[in-house]
C-alpha cells in the first residue's frame, strides 16, 4: 500500500525551486498548489460518493453521465460508424487454435490491428471475448510486431476452451505507432485545449471492434466479454462503461482513486492513455459504476506502485455499494493477488473463471494455463504499413475543432460574445472555486503608503480558500476617485519589475515578496512592460491625474512561482488536469476575481478598466477579457505575439484565434503593431 506521505516528497521537489526571497510577506501564499490539489482531490471523492449514493438518483442520472464520459474522451458527438473495410492478412493453426491476422479501419485511416481466435472445430456461436493490450513493446530490427504479441497466450486460452477472442493493439506500441504520450512527455498541451486523450481513440477502437465481431458468423454477440491489464484494464473501463454490449468486464490494473493519482504520485507513472479530461471532476468511481448492474470483477496485485492496493479497493467498496443498492452483490467481485505490476498466472485464472461464470454458465475449476504458442512473425498483420493510415497522427484530427464565423453587425458581435463567455464557463471554467457563489469576492485593503505625489493601496485576494494574492493600487495622492484605471496583469519579469519600483518610490512599503524564479527573470526590452514608465507617467502628467494603475501577479507568477524544473512542471499540470483545472483557467479566475474585487471598492465602481499584460500572459488576459464583463478594453501585443492559454475543451467551444479577433472587435483592442 503506498503512503499518503507521498504528497509531502511531492511538494519539496515541486518547489526546491521556488525558494522566496528573504523578503518574504506575512500573508504569502506561495505553497499554493498542494493545498490546492489536497482540497480538489477531497472535493472529486465527496462528489463521486454523493453520485452514488441514491439508486433512484444515480438511475435518472446515468444518461446524464454517459453523456459526460463520451465529452471526456472526446467521442461526442460519436464518430460516423464508417464501413470497417475488415481484411484478414494471414491465417495460422496449432494445438486446436486458429488465429487469423485481422485489420479493420475504425474510422478512414485509423487502422487496428489484431488476431481473432478461434477453436478448429466449432458447431455453434460462442462467446466473445475483446482482450485489450498493456504497455508492451514487441519490437525487433525496426519492425512493429504490436503488443499483441505479448498477450497473445490470452487469445489461445480462450480458443482453447470454447470462446472466441480477439486482441487488439493499441495506437502507442502497434504495428502503427500512434502516441500515449502528448502531455506527459511531447509538451502537447494543446491536447488539453482541443480535448483530446489517446484514451479516446482506444475507447472508440475497442467499440469498432465490437462491431467487427458482430459481422463474424462465429460468435454470440449476445455474450461478450471484455479483459486487459494495465492500459488494457484503463480502456476495458471505457468500453464496457460506453457499451452494453459488453456482458461481462474483468478490467485488470487499470483503475484506482485520484487520491492515488493526484497525491500518491501514480500519474507519474501512466501516460496520457490512462485518462479522461476530467472536465466534470470525476473521481474514478463513477467509471466503475456505469458497468452496474453487469457483472464486473476488479483484479488486481497488492504490491502494484501504479494502481495502489489502497486505491483499488477504495473503487471497489464505492463500486460494490452500488450494486448492492442494484441487489446484484453476486455480480461484482474483488480479485487481489500477491505480486507486483505483472500479468500473473492467477490474476489469468480469476478472470477465466469470471467469464465461464457468466458467460457460460459453468462454475468449473481452470485446469488449464494460458501458453503462448505462435511466433511474433505468425502474429504479424502488415508486410507494409498502409500510405493513408492515420494512427500516427490521429491527434492532430480526432477531435473536431468548433467552426465558428464572427458576424458583421456589432450587436451580432456581442451576443456571441456572451454565448461564448457562458458556453466557456460551462466547459473550461465550470470548476472554478466558488463557481456557484454569487457573493462578494474576498477583496481586503491591507496597507496604503503615500511618497512623492503617489499613494501605494494594497489589497488581498482571496481567490480561493488555497491562495490569496496581492493586489496594488498605484495613483496620484490627488486623485480620491480615478475616471480610469488600468490593470496590468503581470508574469514574472513584469512583477519583478514592480517590486522594484515599489522598492523606489514606496521606501517605507513592505517590500513586495519576488521569488528567486520571478526575480531571475529577464526579457529584451521590445518584450517587457515599463512599469517605471507607467508609474512616472502618474506624477509627471496632469492629464493622467484621473487614472490609476493596478498590478496582480496571478498564481504561478510573482510570490506563487511555479516550479521550473521540467518534470515538475510537468507533472503538476497534468495534475491539475485531473482535477478538472489548468493553471491558465485558473489564472483567468485570478484576473476575472481582482476586477471584482476591485469594482467592490467605491472609489473604483465607475472607473473604466483597461487590462493589460506582456507577451507571454496575453492569451490568458484576452480570455479574460472575453469572460469579464467588468472590463472594458484590453491593450496586447500584437495578435501573432498572442499564444493560447491552456484551456480544458475550449476548441470545442472557440478556436483562440476567432476569440481574440472577437475580443478585438468587442473590447476596442488597441493596436501596438
Amino acid at each position: 500500500m503506498r503512503s499518503h506521505t507521498s504528497l509531502h516528497v511531492f511538494v519539496a521537489l515541486l518547489f526546491s525551486s521556488l525558494m522566496l526571497s528573504t523578503n518574504v510577506r506575512a500573508e504569502d501564499d506561495s505553497n499554493w498548489l498542494p493545498k490546492f490539489l489536497e482540497a480538489e482531490t477531497q472535493k472529486c471523492a465527496e462528489l463521486t460518493v454523493a453520485a452514488m449514493s441514491n439508486l433512484d438518483t444515480w438511475k435518472q442520472k446515468k444518461p446524464e453521465y454517459l453523456q459526460q464520459l463520451q465529452q471526456m474522451l472526446g467521442l461526442s458527438p460519436w464518430p460516423e460508424r464508417t464501413p470497417l473495410n475488415a481484411k484478414v492478412t494471414a491465417t495460422h493453426q496449432r494445438d486446436g487454435v486458429i488465429v487469423e491476422n485481422i485489420v479493420f479501419e475504425s474510422m478512414p485511416g485509423l487502422y487496428v490491428t489484431g488476431n481473432f481466435y478461434r477453436p478448429e472445430t466449432q458447431t455453434e456461436p460462442l462467446p466473445a471475448i475483446l482482450y485489450v493490450c498493456g504497455h508492451a513493446r514487441v519490437r525487433e530490427n525496426g519492425i512493429n510486431y504490436g503488443n499483441k504479441v505479448s498477450y497473445h497466450h490470452h487469445g489461445v486460452w480462450f480458443a482453447q476452451n470454447g470462446y472466441v477472442c480477439l486482441t487488439i493493439d493499441t495506437i502507442q506500441l502497434g504495428e502503427i505507432e500512434g502516441l500515449h504520450h502528448g502531455t506527459y512527455r511531447e509538451g502537447m498541451w494543446w491536447w488539453h485545449n482541443r480535448g483530446y486523450t489517446p484514451a479516446g481513440v482506444e475507447a472508440w477502437n475497442g467499440i469498432r471492434s465490437l462491431d467487427y465481431l458482430e459481422s463474424r458468423p462465429e460468435v454470440d454477440s449476445k455474450r461478450f466479454g471484455m479483459t486487459g491489464r494495465s492500459g488494457g484494464g484503463a480502456y476495458t473501463w471505457w468500453v464496457a462503461a460506453l457499451d452494453e454490449r459488453i456482458a461481462a468486464a474483468v478490467p485488470v490494473a487499470g483503475i484506482t482513486s485520484l487520491q492515488n493519482h493526484v497525491i500518491d504520485d501514480c500519474i507519474e507513472g501512466h501516460c496520457d492513455c490512462m485518462f479522461q479530461v476530467n472536465a466534470y471532476q470525476w473521481d474514478f468511481p463513477i467509471v466503475a459504476a456505469l458497468i452496474a448492474p453487469r457483472p464486473l470483477l476488479i483484479s488486481n496485485t497488492d504490491k502494484d506502485s501504479i494502481f495502489p492496493l489502497d486505491g483499488v479497493v477504495d473503487v471497489y467498496m464505492k463500486t460494490r455499494h452500488l450494486y448492492e443498492l442494484y441487489g446484484q452483490l453476486d455480480h461484482i467481485g474483488l480479485n487481489i493477488t500477491e505480486g507486483p505490476h505483472k500479468d500473473t498466472q492467477r490474476l489469468q485464472v480469476s478472470a477465466f473463471h469470471w467469464f465461464n461464470r457468466f458467460l457460460k454458465g459453468e462454475d468449473q475449476p481452470i485446469e488449464s494455463v494460458a501458453e503462448k504458442i505462435f511466433t511474433k512473425e505468425e502474429l504479424k498483420v502488415f508486410d507494409t504499413i498502409p500510405a493513408d493510415e492515420r494512427t500516427s497522427t490521429i491527434h492532430e484530427s480526432f477531435v473536431p475543432i468548433a467552426d465558428l464565423q464572427i458576424p458583421q453587425t456589432t450587436s451580432e458581435q456581442l451576443e456571441l460574445a456572451n454565448k461564448l463567455q457562458s458556453e466557456l464557463l460551462k466547459t473550461s471554467f465550470r470548476n472554478w472555486p466558488n463557481s456557484d457563489s454569487d457573493g462578494p469576492v474576498q477583496f481586503e485593503p491591507v496597507q496604503e503608503t503615500k511618497s512623492d505625489g503617489l499613494m501605494l493601496r494594497e489589497f488581498k485576494l482571496a481567490s480561493d480558500a488555497s491562495c490569496s494574492l496581492p493586489v496594488f493600487v498605484v495613483l496620484s495622492d490627488q486623485v480620491s476617485t480615478p475616471k480610469a484605471l488600468e490593470f496590468v496583469v503581470c508574469d514574472d519579469s513584469t512583477w519583478s519589475r514592480f517590486a522594484k519600483q515599489v522598492g523606489e518610490h514606496f521606501p517605507t512599503h513592505p517590500n513586495v515578496t519576488v521569488s528567486n524564479q520571478a526575480e531571475n527573470q529577464t526579457l529584451e526590452a521590445d518584450e517587457a512592460v515599463d512599469v517605471s514608465m507607467l508609474i512616472e507617467s502618474l506624477r509627471e502628467s496632469d492629464s493622467l491625474k484621473g487614472k490609476a494603475l493596478a498590478f496582480l501577479a496571478p498564481r504561478g507568477f510573482g510570490a506563487s512561482a511555479w516550479p521550473s524544473e521540467l518534470r515538475a512542471a510537468t507533472h503538476a499540470k497534468r495534475r491539475l488536469a485531473l482535477l478538472g483545472h489548468t493553471l491558465d483557467s485558473l489564472r483567468v479566475f485570478d484576473i476575472v476575481e481582482a476586477c471584482k474585487g476591485l469594482h467592490q471598492q467605491p472609489e473604483f465602481s465607475n472607473v473604466e478598466l483597461t487590462v493589460s499584460g506582456p507577451k507571454d500572459i496575453a492569451g490568458v488576459v484576452t480570455t479574460a477579457a472575453l469572460i469579464s464583463p467588468l472590463i472594458d478594453r484590453v491593450e496586447l501585443p500584437s495578435a501573432d505575439q498572442v499564444s493560447p492559454p491552456e484551456l480544458l475543451m475550449s476548441d470545442q467551444v472557440v478556436p483562440f484565434d476567432t476569440l481574440t479577433k472577437l475580443v478585438a472587435l468587442t473590447k476596442v483592442q488597441a493596436e501596438n503593431e
